[in-house]
């Protein structure tokens, strides 16, 4: 004998049964057209995953920076670093007027060279490279501001150009090494380097 409890579990369970015997026997089966076009839509739906991943892997290459752009850039560079050398040197210890007239040339580089489109593979050596030719407008501009400057401290500026000058060649050789970027150093301490076959 069961339990009133027991008796109402019964009786749930049973109506269950019957709602889904009348359920069960409602449903039709899909036709061949229908399967056809079901299947369909899951070959449709795995072409556009393959296109759109065929795109992507298409627009990944595109936007990432090539050697060329690495090369480009690199040139620009050195023709901003060779004219801020040549006015660094040109104007140490010159009169004041052409002293004045090497601080804006060294500023109008600086801001040329900062305005340059920069290669994710290379930002480190960009940011050495900066510290360089601002260190080299702050010489020139420390010269320019003390006319009878101290020389220990035109010297410890001088030296820390010097190790900034180093990192920046520094990082460059580490960012041609990762690019796979032939180079080879010269005994002055240039780095030559080649892309594409072209020097």
């Amino acid at each position: 004998m069961l339990t009133p409890a027991q008796q109402k579990v019964k009786q749930e369970l049973d109506e269950l049964k019957a709602v889904g015997a009348c359920h069960h026997s409602g449903e039709t089966v899909p036709s061949s057209s229908e399967v056809l076009h079901s299947k369909g839509r899951i070959y449709l739906a795995f072409g556009l995953v393959i296109f759109l991943l065929a795109v992507s892997i298409v627009v990944i290459k595109i936007s990432t920076p090539s050697k060329s752009k690495i090369s480009s850039y690199l040139a620009k560079e050195e023709q901003y670093n060779q004219k801020s050398l040549v006015l660094f040197n040109a104007y140490i210890g010159k009169n004041e007027s052409k002293l004045k007239a090497a601080v804006d040339e060294q500023a109008e580089l600086v801001k040329k060279a900062g305005a340059l489109s920069v290669p994710s593979e290379i930002e480190e050596h960009n940011r050495d490279f900066m510290d360089v030719m601002e260190q080299r407008l702050d010489i020139l501009q420390y010269m320019f501001v003390n006319k009878q400057g101290n020389a220990s401290q035109l010297n410890k500026l001088l030296i820390e150009l010097d190790v900034k000058q180093e990192l920046a060649k520094e990082s460059l050789l580490k960012a041609l090494n990762r690019e796979k970027i032939q180079y080879e150093e010269h005994i002055d301490g240039t780095v030559q380097y080649w892309i594409e076959g072209k020097s």
